[in-house]
């Protein structure tokens, strides 16, 4: 298993975590907020090697859902819109003055979505949204629900759609421990139906050969933009980013230099 880079986060008791590099302390405030919403299982770790990328001047926040890191053992959410709205006080309470770009990797697309929808409700508009190998509902590469399998053939089945990150996949026996949650955010994302356009650019990213969120398929997004819209396609599987993540957050980094022109 890969080692993550030194990262402290902090927001424990919150859904929203903020990472700061472990010996060296910012010599700048920064201008923007990027939050940051993780893969089926995934926590705020999943994107600790983004801090050593990107420039101070870019606040990074990850989504901390309940069943997950220091939330491990919480009661987990199967509700994708009520998580959506239990995130949505503490990405509110980021500075006001910061603009906010929102990213979402597979499930942490869906929720970057309705996250982007209830921040336009509230009066404070994303700046920028991506959306990471995921599909929006009904567009979906055809698949039978999974999330009531049995354990074995839910693995098997997460596995061969490209859901299972390789961390869980080459430790069992932290996967036994995390199939709860794994069948939790599995349930989300087969409840939830993207509904209503969003206000922000939209960018969609894309893995070149990841047949479980194609680009053909991506690009349907454009009916829920009611704004700008883009496709940016990375080498990889639906993985792609944690293969590459310097190519990624300096995609990222392009779409926050874009801002206000």
């Amino acid at each position: 298993m890969a080692t993550r880079p030194r990262v402290r986060w902090r927001g424990q008791g919150t859904w929203l975590r903020t990472a700061e590099p472990v010996g060296r302390a910012a010599s700048a405030e920064p201008a923007v907020s990027l939050v940051c919403a993780p893969h089926a299982g995934g926590g705020a770790a999943a994107f600790a090697a983004w801090r050593a990328l990107l420039p101070e001047a870019v606040a990074l926040h990850a989504v901390q859902l309940p069943g997950r890191e220091d939330r491990f053992g919480e009661p987990l959410t199967t509700d994708l819109d009520q998580a959506a709205a239990s995130v949505l006080p503490d990405v509110l309470a980021l500075p006001a003055q910061r603009p906010i770009v929102l990213f979402g990797h597979s499930m942490g697309g869906l929720l970057a979505y309705a996250l982007a929808r209830r921040l336009q409700d509230a009066g404070r508009p994303a700046a920028h949204v991506v959306i990471s190998a995921c599909l929006p509902d009904h567009d979906r590469v055809p698949r039978t629900a999974i999330a009531g399998l049995p354990a074995a053939q839910f693995v098997t089945e997460l596995a061969r759609f490209g859901g299972l990150p390789a961390e869980l996949a080459e430790a069992p026996d932290i996967l036994d421990a995390f199939l709860p949650t794994l069948r939790a955010d599995m349930r989300m994302t087969e409840t939830y139906t993207p509904e209503g356009s969003i206000t922000a650019p939209l960018t969609v990213f894309a893995g070149a050969s990841d047949h479980t969120a194609p680009r053909d398929a991506l690009v349907h997004w454009h009916r829920l933009a009611a704004s700008e819209f883009d496709v940016r396609v990375f080498p990889g599987s639906h993985f792609y980013l944690d293969v590459q993540p310097d190519l990624v957050v300096a995609a990222i980094c392009r779409i926050i230099e874009g801002l206000g022109r």
